[in-house]
């Protein structure tokens, strides 16, 4: 008999929002960079000026970086991350190396949100190289994938309670 599993990816929604976010983010400080290209163009008088038309470059860059890369991490994460759920536990990987596994008798209790998962657990997650991560698992998936994974792991169980 072959072991049930389901494999499961982030939620297209969550990623899809990520992205409008980032871009509206992008707009704000590109409007805000064209105002200091403004400035400089009609002219630097004093030297306050320019220091604060310098620190608003380096602020602007700063968060432009910041902000392409956590978009960057967010769709590498949806392209290359899935979650495998089986009879007994969580596997996280990403590409083809397991992150770390969750057995389902570390969870104390599973909370819905909006397209997301949270679940409290009695202990740390230990990653695949040893380290201990938190004691709570949260991820974002898509409505069909939670009630496919809340019958996994209610099957066999059931004291774990969804709220």
């Amino acid at each position: 008999m072959s072991e049930k599993y389901i494999e499961v990816r982030q939620s297209k929604k969550y990623t899809i929002l990520t992205g409008i976010g980032a871009l509206l983010i992008v707009a704000f400080l590109l409007m805000c960079f064209s105002l200091m290209l403004f400035k400089i163009i009609s002219g630097l008088e004093t030297r306050d000026e320019i220091v604060i038309v310098s620190i608003s470059i380096c602020t602007f860059l700063c968060f432009a970086i910041s902000i392409t890369v956590m978009f960057v991490f967010v769709m590498y994460t949806y392209k290359k991350q899935v979650d495998i759920y089986t009879s007994e536990k969580i596997i996280r990987k990403r590409k083809n190396k397991i992150l770390f596994e969750l057995p389902y008798n570390n969870i104390v209790t599973v909370r819905e949100g909006f397209e997301s998962v949270f679940m409290v657990l009695k202990t740390h997650i230990t990653e695949a190289n040893g380290k201990k991560g938190t004691r709570n698992f949260y991820a974002h998936y898509s409505r069909a994938d939670i009630s496919r994974i809340k019958s996994m792991i209610t099957d066999k169980y059931y004291n774990i309670t969804f709220n």
